[in-house]
């Protein structure tokens, strides 16, 4: 499951790569009362997963972020790569 990254792309054309790691991971599942295995399979997925699992990771990288559903707003794009899984959303 390590080894995933997200770029999360903004409206204002600015991007940004975070590693997930274990902390984040575990973030998502407590907020999204959901296992990442189960919340990212095909029968699964959901844009607001991988939202919040943006949004994380960029808060945890030490970025200072708005409230998910207001950061929401300011992003075009969340991708999460494992070198051989790529997965792709567009709000």
């Amino acid at each position: 499951m390590f080894g995933f990254k997200v770029t999360v792309t903004k409206r204002d054309g600015t991007e940004g790569t975070y590693d997930l790691d274990l902390d984040s991971l575990c973030e998502f599942e407590e907020i999204a009362k959901v296992g990442v295995p189960v919340a990212f399979s095909e029968q699964n997925l959901k844009l607001q997963h991988l939202a919040l699992l943006g949004w994380i990771a960029e808060k945890n990288a030490g970025n200072t972020v708005k409230p998910v559903a207001t950061w929401r707003k300011d992003v075009v794009k969340v991708d999460i790569d494992q070198s051989d899984h790529p997965t792709s959303a567009v709000e």
